[in-house]
Parts: structure tokens; C-alpha cells; sequence
């Protein structure tokens, strides 16, 4: 037989292998697209880390007095509110994208939450917390921020 044509079997095999390919494709592109929008999101916690940490370590070595640090609610505050009562200011920490967790940070073991409108004296004690930042649109991404700010105190 000389037939210059494709059996039915030839084009189904073509389109099988194809439809098997263009799969493979599209699911590695996929997985890219998901892992490109996990590291942006884990990208922008850390920042909004970096954010909280420069506000709360101004605002803790400015104070001449004590002040409050008060939120909402805790676990899940969507806001810090630091609040120097002497001289009147206030800095307000929120984001709609994220909520807040805030503990004590003296060891490893501290799980206790802190209380809301702890007074903190910069000029005789260092904050010491655990601040865990989580995204509300994507639970699973979280940032952990622990850390001592200090003030220089004259002896």
C-alpha cells in the first residue's frame, strides 16, 4: 500500500503525547507561579519585621519616661500601640495584611503572652519580646521576631 495519509491511530498517539506534555508544562509553570507568591509574601513579613523592630527600638530609646504597649487582643492583635504617657506620643504598628502575637523574650521557654498595657520603664529595663507576625490571607507564612532593645543608661 503506498497511502500518503495518518491513520487514525498516528493522530491520536500525536495528540495523546502532546496532551501529556502541555500537563507537564503547565504544572511546572504553576508550581513556579506558587513558589514565586510564597517567597514575595515571606519577603514582605520579613520587612514588615524589619518595620516593627526600627519603630519599637526608636521608640524605646527616645522615651525619657515609661510607657504602655497595648494591642487589641493577643494572640492575633492587629495592632501595637506604644504609648509615652509623660510626653505624650504614640506610635501605632498595623498592617491589614498581617496579625500580631506578642510574648516575653527571656528564654526559650517563654510561652505566657504578654499582657496587654505593659509598662515599660526604658530607662531602668530592656524589652525583651517575641513578636510573631502572621499573614492573614496566608496562615501558613510566618515570621518570628525576637529580640532585646536596649537604651544606654547612665550609671
Amino acid at each position: 500500500r503506498n497511502s500518503k495519509g495518518l491513520t487514525l491511530i498516528e493522530v491520536l498517539l500525536a495528540i495523546s503525547i502532546s496532551t501529556i506534555f502541555v500537563g507537564i508544562l503547565w504544572m511546572i509553570l504553576l508550581s513556579g507561579v506558587n513558589y514565586s507568591k510564597i517567597s514575595t509574601e515571606k519577603n514582605s513579613i520579613q520587612q514588615e519585621a524589619n518595620y516593627i523592630l526600627k519603630l519599637m527600638t526608636k521608640f524605646h530609646q527616645t522615651s525619657s519616661g515609661p510607657y504602655r504597649i497595648t494591642f487589641d487582643q493577643n494572640p492575633h492583635a492587629t495592632y501595637i500601640k506604644l504609648i509615652d504617657v509623660k510626653e505624650k506620643k504614640e506610635i501605632l504598628i498595623t498592617n491589614e495584611n498581617y496579625v500580631y502575637t506578642i510574648f516575653p523574650y527571656h528564654n526559650l521557654e517563654d510561652t505566657e503572652l504578654i499582657q496587654n498595657n505593659l509598662i515599660i520603664n526604658p530607662n531602668k529595663e530592656d524589652l525583651s519580646v517575641n513578636i510573631i507576625i502572621e499573614n492573614v490571607k496566608e496562615p501558613k507564612v510566618t515570621f518570628e521576631l525576637k529580640t532585646i532593645i536596649s537604651k544606654l543608661r547612665g550609671e
